[in-house]
């Protein structure tokens, strides 16, 4: 049976590391059902009997169980020798789902002559990491042509681009669209169908902020007095 450590000797070992020079530091990031804390003596993860119990007092601490839900976490809380705190603060950030109406609609004219049936969009991935736009022509009955295939590259490169222009100011985090345009329903101006999209779909991070503090000499306190 291994030995219980105390408050205490959890209180020396720190102290001690402080003393040495060294930065001590809890550290947690997780969430849709995968999470972990750790602890960093000098920006690299360690481990150890002391670390051990500190890791499993924010782990009781930040109470996200199994991290389980549409959710991410981190932060770090670094340990100060003068109150015995470890003291730092906690992201908690979820998605929220919005659209954007585009002060002008994506318009792209496509030549009548061009036949096909309908126009697939889907506008995938994170914003800050290069978002992927594809457009796809469908036919019924007939092949793609080359110059459709062309053409979807066009407007592919046309729609990412205007999203961009769109959302650079709007914490855009991440896109989920898939969306079908049925020729039928577009717009015919001057022999040219009109490809439209008034508004895009996707999400933004919504963070909090809360103040995280393991206060060993507050647990010290309370284990000295429940002996």
């Amino acid at each position: 049976m291994s030995k219980v450590i105390s408050i205490q000797e959890i209180i020396d070992w720190c102290d001690k590391q402080v003393a040495e020079g060294k930065e001590i530091t809890l550290c947690w990031e997780g969430g849709g059902d995968s999470g972990w804390v750790y602890f960093e003596v000098d920006g690299e993860q360690a481990e150890g009997e002391e670390i051990e119990a500190l890791v499993n007092m924010m782990y009781n601490e930040l109470d996200y169980g199994s991290w389980a839900g549409e959710f991410s976490a981190n932060g770090r809380a670094d340990y100060d020798p003068a109150t015995k705190c470890f003291e730092g603060v906690d992201y908690y950030s979820e998605d929220d789902w919005t659209d954007t109406t585009f002060e002008n609609p994506f318009a792209f004219y496509i030549p009548s002559t061009y036949g096909f049936d309908s126009i697939e969009y889907n506008i995938e991935g994170s914003f800050e990491d290069d978002f992927r736009v594809e457009v796809t022509f469908n036919i019924i009955n007939g092949f793609i042509t080359p110059e459709l295939r062309e053409l979807e590259n066009e407007i592919s490169d046309a729609l990412k681009e205007k999203i961009t222009e769109e959302l650079e100011d709007k914490d855009a985090n991440y896109f989920g669209t898939h969306e079908l345009a049925e020729r039928h329903e577009m717009k015919i101006e001057k022999g040219a169908v009109i490809f439209e999209i008034p508004s895009i779909h996707y999400s933004v991070y919504n963070t909090d902020e809360q103040g995280v503090t393991i206060d060993l000499k507050e647990r010290l306190e309370n284990e000295t007095h429940d002996e």
